[in-house]
């Protein structure tokens, strides 16, 4: 299943030859995730991300795929893996969590320590073949990785929404759903106090993408 997704997916990507995101709904067949009010995880990112997968597509001239569908079952690192392959431009992973705080959001990207720049400065990729480790490939595009969650912060937080977001600036932590990713990457984890309730915020979070990549 995978290898078919990866070969449709190149043969668009090559035709098209635009911006390409791709959008991680946490969860898969096997993986329900966590409980929101009536509803498991794996269903309320997968409805979430279909949606902003439509509202930015009528907004941006980009590709936007999903890493998955329902009922499909994914492997260890697969998504990484058809990430990689089809060599996307930017990567989201959608998150959500009940919370009694609503809008509540967490900005995570992938980094194991603070090593970032002193790694940059001593040309450790400028190698034009060497062996990387999977946990180490983030740092291809740490410093986009940086920018682009600090200016999707930004962004957020100067939408017109009804109510103060209720978030902090990006953290990098070993986030396992980024691991293995080598394009610029961000999780956003979000608190949900009823299972409908990202229907109130999705619209906010698409001007914020939106604003982002026209950056």
């Amino acid at each position: 299943m995978i290898l078919k997704k990866i070969k449709y997916f190149l043969l668009m990507s090559s035709a098209l030859n635009c911006f390409t995101l791709m959008i991680n709904p946490f969860g898969d067949a096997q993986c329900a995730g966590r409980i929101v009010d009536d509803s498991f995880e794996r269903g309320l990112t997968l409805q979430f991300a279909e949606e902003l997968q439509r509202k930015i597509s009528k907004i941006l001239p980009v590709r936007v795929v999903l890493s998955r569908f329902a009922g499909e079952t994914l492997e260890n690192l697969q998504v990484a893996n058809f990430s990689n392959r089809l060599q996307v431009d930017f990567f989201i992973s959608i998150h959500f969590y009940k919370s009694n705080f609503f809008p509540k959001l967490h900005i995570y990207y992938y980094s194991k320590n603070n090593f970032e720049k002193q790694l940059a400065n001593e040309n450790l990729f400028s190698c034009p073949l060497f062996l990387c480790p999977i946990e180490e490939v983030y740092r291809f595009n740490i410093n986009n990785t940086k920018r682009i969650a600090e200016l999707f912060f930004n962004n957020l937080n100067n939408t017109q929404s009804p109510k103060k977001w209720l978030t902090q600036k990006p953290l990098g932590i070993p986030f396992l759903p980024l691991k293995g990713i080598v394009a610029p990457s961000i999780a956003l984890e979000i608190g949900l106090n009823k299972s409908d309730d990202w229907h109130k915020i999705i619209d906010y979070i698409t001007e914020a993408f939106v604003l982002t990549f026209k950056n």
